[in-house]
């Protein structure tokens, strides 16, 4: 089954090592990709189980300095809005302490942006 899309948030600045390293620990994701290499585009990654939904929370890099937070989920029902909200909080708030500037936001029909 593919995977639906609940929340994508994206960031735009340049990410040192350090900031990186912050950015994941801030948001609990396990450590994938290297940024010395311009091919990885995954940089970290959760699992997460609600009920019967699998949630999972990605970190990306599209080019050099375009930073994406993805939260998709797998069977059973969209994880509530509440959840979302709450990791849409966590991640702006990392992002404004790794120094990056917030680009756009996009949600699917029925979970409103909510601050």
């Amino acid at each position: 089954m593919p995977s639906e899309i609940a929340l994508r948030l994206t960031a735009f600045g340049e990410v040192s090592q350090e900031q990186l390293d912050q950015l994941r620990d801030e948001l609990g994701l396990r450590r994938a990709g290297r940024l010395t290499d311009s091919q990885d585009e995954q940089f970290g990654y959760r699992t997460e189980r609600l009920g019967d939904t699998e949630v999972e929370l990605t970190l990306s890099r599209s080019g050099a300095n375009a930073w994406s937070l993805w939260v998709s989920y797998e069977g059973g029902t969209p994880p509530p809005d509440a959840w979302i909200d709450q990791y849409r909080s966590m991640f702006l708030r990392a992002i404004r302490n790794a120094g990056l500037r917030m680009d756009r936001e996009w949600r699917t029909e029925g979970h409103g942006a909510g601050d």
